[in-house]
């Protein structure tokens, strides 16, 4: 068996190639978006499924690998939702946990591929040392890339023992027939020093499982594509050691570094499940704004190095879960917004990456249960070519809906975002913090539900940016309908040095069944969107009917909404003023009818009040 012996260092490399080499198809859509989904979810498969059986219950074996990778500098927050490790039993509604649509999605998926494609099992269940012949001391990637060749891996399953088998460096190809997998949860795949790798997954049912990939040797960074060919792909339980630094982003530019690429012809499922990426440092800015001078010193990479990217050669029938990801320290920690794929973040933990945790856009796209955290002052930082500061080109966003300006905003849901110690850059007029979740031009109507956001010691930006739907110097302004829902949010802060939710040039946007936790707040904190039910200030105590005709088309009591218990309290904390208020105006028309003689006895005066109060409370409401 082949090892590595390299000493391990906290160095690396990455940039991000923005391009991709597949074209995308027209789309076909048979599913309403993710905020049409109704009905109840079931949770029996997805449970079943999130130990060691992928779709199909073919057992691979062996449990998620024992070696944790670690990242300095980056605490985990006491209080930052779980839900890889929580009971996911009655946390339907709590913001950090996803809903019950997103596991019904995850569900339906499942049941399609099965229908589809049967269950994952390849002809050949064999050992991978053994039948790559690894003994004599070949590299990983070297076997892989032969073994493919020679169709030896079609319709097999190789089994990885414990141990470190070492990847030696350029574009291994591994285009499969049939069903192939990779499985080995204590295996570890580690790059030689310097080595930049691409490896390359190609076919219609393909599942790896357990593998950790090391690139924690100096200038070492691995490149990983997913391709679904009219099929299926899974990738479960893999982990990622290694940062990747800035100062290599310079030294090689132009190679391909993006950490995990997902793409898919026709119409293909990719499973990204419990991907652990902990060791990213921010690297690979974006060449500088020129609306703003850069720092002295500032040497701008080629492009960032995020976590996961998804691009335009993603098909719009492909459907991507991302379950339960954790990424930490990325140059946004998942980017897909330049696809119109389907995108479903579903569930996961996004620790201090820059620019966006999440970019997504798409009406069959959503971001639900995920946790999102980020204080400035414990970002990551490397030695680099020049000083570097979080978000210093665009901002940083827990969320960012945008897209080429074809798209509807996806759906937010159950999001729990904390931020922490973010500040503009003065001195130079840029970055800092831009909104906790922000909605750009180029994207349409989106729904915003059930969120908690959080935040502290953060300067002059709103929870929520909604910006005018205008499209961008680079796409155009989105089709179809552009307003915004907010409902059954819950935004908690420090002070104000902005409204808490600014939306723009959105007509008949609404916030609705939600509390604005901020002293001092009150109605002045919503701007651009009429609002119903919403309660200010620390204890969400205050409250105020609506400051708009309520039931025009896309509004609150057009899609039939209620305040919901959980996370957000607005049953008891939020007063209802619309049923006293009519019975006030009730008794007052009641007094003038019977002083003016209209009312003939006591009885008639009781019905008529009756009716009065009927008829008030369908006037305020309205």
């Amino acid at each position: 068996m082949s090892r590595a012996d390299s000493t391990r260092t906290d160095a690396t490399a990455a940039a991000e190639p923005q391009g991709d080499d597949i074209q995308g198809t027209v789309p076909t859509n048979d599913e309403r978006g993710w905020d049409g989904l109704l009905g109840e979810t079931t949770r029996r498969t997805f449970l079943k499924t999130s130990s060691v059986v992928g779709i199909g219950g073919h057992t691979l074996g062996g449990t998620a690998s024992g070696m944790e990778p670690t990242m300095s500098n980056v605490p985990i927050p006491a209080d930052l939702p779980n839900p890889a490790l929580a009971d996911r039993v009655g946390n339907f509604e709590r913001a950090g946990f996803p809903s019950r649509r997103a596991y019904r999605e995850i569900a339906i998926q499942e049941r399609r591929t099965l229908q589809q494609q049967g269950p994952f099992e390849p002809a050949r269940d064999v050992d991978a040392v053994g039948y790559l012949g690894l003994d004599d001391g070949t590299p990983v990637d070297t076997a892989l890339a032969e073994a493919a060749g020679s169709g030896r891996l079609d319709d097999t399953l190789l089994r990885f023992p414990a141990g470190s088998y070492r990847i030696t460096g350029g574009r291994t190809n591994l285009f499969v027939n049939g069903a192939f997998g990779i499985v080995g949860p204590d295996a570890r795949f580690v790059l030689d020093a310097g080595v930049h790798a691409t490896l390359q997954f190609i076919g219609s049912r393909i599942r790896v499982e357990g593998i950790t990939i090391d690139q924690s040797a100096p200038g070492a960074v691995a490149s990983v594509l997913l391709r679904a060919e009219n099929g299926t792909i899974e990738w479960l339980r893999v982990s990622r050691v290694g940062v990747v630094s800035q100062r290599s982003l310079q030294n090689h530019p132009g190679k391909p570094q993006i950490q995990l690429r997902l793409s898919g012809r026709g119409e293909s499922y990719i499973r990204i499940e419990d991907y652990r990426a902990l060791g990213g440092n921010n690297a690979g800015a974006h060449s500088w704004s020129s609306r703003c001078a850069p720092p002295p010193g500032f040497v701008a990479s080629e492009n960032g190095a995020p976590g996961i990217w998804v691009g335009q050669g993603a098909s719009p029938e492909t459907t991507i879960q991302l379950i339960n990801p954790e990424l930490h320290g990325w140059e946004n920690g998942i980017y897909a917004s330049r696809t119109e794929s389907s995108i479903q973040v579903i569930g996961g933990r996004f620790i201090n990456n820059n620019n966006a945790s999440i970019r997504i856009a798409g009406e069959d796209s959503a971001a639900d249960g995920c946790s999102i955290y980020f204080n400035q002052e414990e970002y990551p930082v490397e030695e680099m070519p020049g000083p570097y500061r979080p978000g210093e080109i665009q901002g940083i966003n827990g969320v960012r809906s945008e897209s080429k300006g074809t798209q509807q905003a996806a759906t937010l849901t159950n999001l729990d975002i904390q931020a922490y110690n973010v500040r503009r850059l003065d001195d130079f007029g840029c970055g800092g913090l831009n909104g906790l979740i922000r909605i750009q031009g180029t994207v349409g109507r989106g729904v915003i539900d059930n969120c908690r956001l959080r935040y502290r010691n953060i300067t002059d930006t709103p929870a929520i940016v909604v910006n005018r739907p205008n499209g961008s110097g680079y796409y155009p302004a989105p089709p179809g309908p552009r307003d915004i829902q907010v409902r059954n949010t819950e935004i908690i802060g420090d002070r104000l040095d902005s409204a808490a939710i600014d939306i723009r040039g959105r007509p008949n946007s609404m916030v609705g069944d939600s509390c604005i936790r901020i002293p001092g707040a009150g109605p002045n904190e919503i701007q651009g969107a009429r609002t119903q039910n919403v309660g200010y200030g620390p204890n969400c105590a205050e409250s105020q009917v609506p400051t708009g005709p309520v039931g025009a088309p896309g509004s609150l009591s057009e899609l039939n909404l209620s305040a919901r218990s959980g996370n957000v309290s607005l049953g008891s904390s939020i007063p209802n003023q619309r049923t006293g208020a009519a019975t006030i105006v009730a008794v007052i028309v009641a007094l003038i009818l019977g002083v003016l003689g209209f009312v003939g006895s006591g009885t008639l005066t009781i019905l008529l009040a009756i009716g009065i109060v009927i008829f008030a409370s369908h006037v305020i409401r309205s």
